[in-house]
C-alpha cells in the first residue's frame, strides 16, 4: 500500500535533520582536512541513499523482507564507515555510535519476519561491538564509559523487543479477526437460513474472541414489536442450540436493545457498564436474564444494518470472565460480523420466500404439486426401508363448477380456502396436504393403513360441512367433498401409481354418492343431503363473498 505525501516527506526529513546532526558534529570536531573530504565523500553517497530509501520504503518494494533487509545492510555500513573515519578525532566518539546505531535499530521494520529481524539487529549490533572493541583495545578509551554505554545499548534493545512482540500480537490479533470476517462471509454466503448465519457468525466470533463466551443475534419482529434472539448462542460450552427459551427484549431495553435503537455498535468495558446498560430492565426480568447469560463483565453490541430494511436486529457479545475484553478498537470488527449477519440474513429471507412462492399454492397457503411430488417420493421411500404403512386421500369438491358459475369465482375461491383450513386442522403434525389443482387435494398420511385414512376421510368430509354451516355467506353453498383413498404398496408401488390409485378410487366414490343421490338410498352420505333436498339460495346471499 502506498503512503501518504505527507509520510514520505516527514521520513524524508527525520532521516535529513540525522545526516545534518552528524555533519555538524563532525565539522565541528577537528577533523583535519583529509578527513573532511572523506566525511564529505561518505554524506554525499548517504544523502543519495536516503533519497534512494524514502522512494523505497514509501513504496510497494518495502513489502520484500530481502529490500527491507537489504536498506538496513546498507545504512549499518554506512555508519560503520562514517565512524570508523572520525574514531580517531572524536573525544565522543562512545556516545556519538551509541546514538547512531540506536538510530538504525528504530529504523528497521518492526513487521519484518522474525529471522530477518533477529539478522537486521545482530549485524548492526556487531558492527557496534567491533567498534566498541576497537575504541577500548587500540584507542585505549575507558571501560567504565563502554560499560554504561553498553549496558544503554541493551536496554535500547529490549525495549524494541518488547515493542516488537506488542506489535507482532497486535498484528496477529487483527489479522485473525480480520480473517474471522471472511470465514463468517464465505460461510454465511451458501447459508440458507437463519440459524446456519447464526452459527458461522457465532462461530468466527468464537475463534477471534477466546474470552467472549456470550453471544447472540437478536432479531426484530415487526409484529410484535420486540427482539427476540435466534435459537443458536455462544456460551461457556461453545455453540449451542436453544430450545424452548424465549426472552424477548424491547427497544432501547439492556444491550441489545440500546444497539438497535441507536443503530451503532456500543461497547460495555465494564461490569458497572453493563449493569447500567440493564437497568432499564425489570427486577424480574434481570434475573431471567442473569440466569441465561449470567454475569457479564464486558459487552458489545452492533446493529444489523441492510440497505433496503434498515437495522433488523443486534449481535451482543459478552464475557463473564474478565473485564475489558471489548474496547473501541473492536467496534470495526464486530461491526463487519454484524454486517454479514444481516446479508446472510436477508439472503436467507428471500431464499425462503423465494421457495415458498415455489412450492406454496398462493390461494390456500397449502404445498403445490412440485412439493407434493417431494414428500410422496421421501415417504414412499420411508414406507419402504421401514415397511410401514402409507396412505395417501385424493379430494375434490362435488359440483365446484356450478358454484363458480352461480356464485362467481370469488365466492368458489373462499369454498376452497375454507376446505384448505378444514384439511390442515383436521390432519396430524406429520401428515401433508396439497392442492392438486383446481378443487383437487391430496393428502399424504405416513402410518395409516386403509381403515385409517378412510377415517381420515369421513372426518374431512363431515368438518367441511358444519365449517360451511357456520360461515354465514356459505352455509348455502351447495357443495361437498369426495374422497379416494389408497394405500402403500398393495394399491401402488411408487408415487405415480398411488396417486393414480387414489384418483380411481376418488372416481368410484363419485360415482356410488351420484347413484346413492339419484336412488335415495341408505348409502347416501351426511354430506350429501343438502344436494339431495335441493335446498333453494338466493343468489344474493352469497354475492361478493371473500374467504
Amino acid at each position: 500500500m502506498r503512503h501518504s505525501a505527507g509520510m514520505r516527506s516527514l521520513y524524508a526529513l527525520a532521516s535529513l535533520l540525522t545526516m545534518v546532526a552528524a555533519g555538524g558534529r563532525l565539522l565541528t570536531g577537528g577533523l583535519p582536512k583529509s578527513a573532511l573530504r572523506e566525511e564529505a565523500l561518505v554524506l554525499f553517497v548517504a544523502a543519495f541513499f536516503v533519497a534512494l530509501a524514502v522512494r523505497v520504503r514509501m513504496s510497494r518494494l518495502a513489502t520484500s523482507a530481502l529490500v527491507q533487509f537489504g536498506m538496513n545492510a546498507v545504512s549499518v555500513l554506512f555508519a560503520v564507515t562514517f565512524l570508523a573515519i572520525s574514531a580517531p578525532y572524536l573525544p565522543d566518539i562512545v556516545p556519538l555510535t551509541a546514538v547512531v546505531f540506536a538510530f538504525i535499530f528504530l529504523a528497521s521494520d518492526m513487521t519484518l519476519p522474525r529471522r530477518l529481524l533477529l539478522l537486521a539487529v545482530a549485524v548492526p549490533t556487531l558492527a557496534l561491538v567491533g567498534i566498541w572493541m576497537y575504541e577500548l583495545f587500540i584507542l585505549h578509551l575507558s571501560a567504565q564509559m563502554l560499560a554504561a554505554w553498553g549496558g544503554l545499548m541493551v536496554a535500547l534493545l529490549a525495549l524494541a523487543y518488547v515493542d516488537w512482540s506488542i506489535l507482532q500480537d497486535r498484528l496477529g490479533t487483527q489479522v485473525t479477526r480480520l480473517h474471522a470476517i471472511a470465514s463468517a462471509a464465505q460461510r454465511v454466503g451458501i447459508a440458507t437460513d437463519y440459524a446456519t448465519v447464526a452459527r458461522a457468525v457465532l462461530g468466527a466470533v468464537h475463534d477471534s474472541y477466546p474470552a467472549a463466551n456470550q453471544g447472540g443475534i437478536l432479531l426484530f419482529n415487526p409484529a410484535n414489536g420486540k427482539l427476540r434472539a435466534l435459537p443458536v448462542a455462544l456460551n461457556e460450552r461453545g455453540l449451542t442450540e436453544v430450545v424452548g427459551q424465549h426472552f424477548d427484549l424491547d427497544p432501547g431495553e439492556a444491550i441489545a436493545g440500546t444497539a438497535y435503537l441507536t443503530g451503532r455498535a456500543v461497547v460495555w468495558a465494564t461490569e458497572a457498564e453493563v449493569a447500567r446498560a440493564h437497568s432499564t430492565l425489570s427486577g424480574e426480568r434481570r434475573d431471567r436474564l442473569r440466569q441465561a447469560a449470567g454475569t457479564v463483565k464486558s459487552a458489545i453490541a452492533a446493529p444489523l444494518r441492510t440497505p433496503d430494511r434498515g437495522v433488523i436486529g443486534v449481535l451482543t457479545l459478552g464475557s463473564s470472565s474478565h473485564e475489558g475484553v471489548f474496547a473501541g478498537e473492536d467496534v470495526m470488527i464486530v461491526q463487519g460480523l454484524a454486517d454479514q449477519a444481516a446479508l446472510g440474513i436477508e439472503r436467507a429471507r428471500l431464499f425462503q420466500e423465494q421457495r415458498t412462492q415455489a412450492l406454496t399454492d398462493p390461494l390456500t397457503g397449502m404445498s403445490n404439486y412440485r412439493q407434493l411430488e417431494s414428500v410422496l417420493a421421501q415417504e414412499v421411500a420411508r414406507a419402504t426401508r421401514g415397511s410401514d404403512p402409507l396412505a395417501v386421500l385424493f379430494c375434490d369438491l362435488d359440483g365446484f363448477k356450478e358454484v363458480n358459475d352461480r356464485h362467481g369465482h370469488q365466492v368458489g375461491d373462499a369454498v376452497l380456502r375454507l376446505f384448505a383450513l378444514v384439511v390442515l386442522e383436521t390432519l396430524r403434525a406429520g401428515d401433508t396436504a396439497a392442492r392438486y389443482g383446481g378443487d383437487e387435494f391430496v393428502c399424504v398420511l405416513p402410518g395409516a393403513d386403509h381403515s385409517v385414512a378412510v377415517q381420515v376421510g369421513e372426518r374431512l368430509r363431515q368438518a367441511f360441512l358444519e365449517a360451511l354451516a357456520r360461515q354465514p355467506i356459505l352455509s348455502r353453498v351447495q357443495t361437498a367433498v369426495s374422497v379416494g383413498v389408497a394405500v402403500f404398496p398393495t394399491e401402488g408401488g411408487d408415487p405415480k401409481e398411488l396417486l393414480a390409485a387414489a384418483d380411481a378410487a376418488l372416481l368410484q366414490d363419485k360415482k356410488r354418492l351420484d347413484q346413492a343421490i339419484m336412488g335415495g338410498g341408505p348409502e347416501l352420505h351426511v354430506v350429501r343431503r343438502r344436494r339431495a333436498t335441493g335446498e333453494a339460495q338466493p343468489d344474493d346471499a352469497i354475492e361478493g363473498a371473500a374467504g
